[in-house]
């Protein structure tokens, strides 16, 4: 009985140790950043700033609309990164569940490192947005951006991911 209490507590402990070890982001402070804005598009130029520790927006104030890109760094200590991990909330899923809450929405699979995720890009009344969720040892990075026309939204959110969301999990 004694060696069965010892074998559990440690496993208790190398499993706690192990979580304790996961890396998650390389960068957590977004204020940290020095961003830039030359790849994205739309009728103007681009600039950004740190709303919070945790936020930062890439914007352009000349262009029509809302043209910006919202870069957002939290936890997800819900399950959701081990279901999709695990395989057991498939794309299909999602895509369908995507689809049912915006016929125009279309989701893909997307991954950065060791990060893994989704992004989806879709028509909200008359502008649109791309959102990319990207989770890594309980980390999770959102980057939501809108532009009046969906491929805007997309290119813009994948310049997101390419440049801030690199240095966000790659730490470079």
């Amino acid at each position: 009985m004694m060696m069965t209490r010892f074998g559990l507590a440690a496993l208790t402990l190398a499993a706690t140790t192990g979580m304790a070890c996961a890396e998650g982001f390389a960068v957590r402070n977004l204020e940290t950043l020095t961003v830039d804005t030359s790849g994205y598009t739309g009728a103007g130029s681009f600039d950004y700033g740190a709303r919070a520790s945790n936020r930062l927006t890439v914007f352009c104030a000349e262009c029509p609309g809302l043209t910006a890109v919202d870069v957002i760094v939290g936890r997800s200590e819900d399950g959701t990164e081990a279901r999709y991990r695990s395989g057991e909330t498939t794309i299909e899923t999602m895509r369908a569940q995507c689809k049912e809450r915006s016929p125009s929405c279309e989701l893909e699979a997307a991954e950065l490192d060791d990060a893994v995720g989704w992004v989806t890009r879709y028509e909200i009344g008359g502008r649109a947005g791309s959102t990319t969720v990207l989770f890594l040892d309980g980390d999770q990075l959102i980057i939501r951006s809108t532009a009046p026309d969906v491929d805007t939204a997309y290119v813009n959110g994948q310049v997101a991911l390419a440049t801030i969301g690199h240095i966000i999990v790659r730490g470079e």
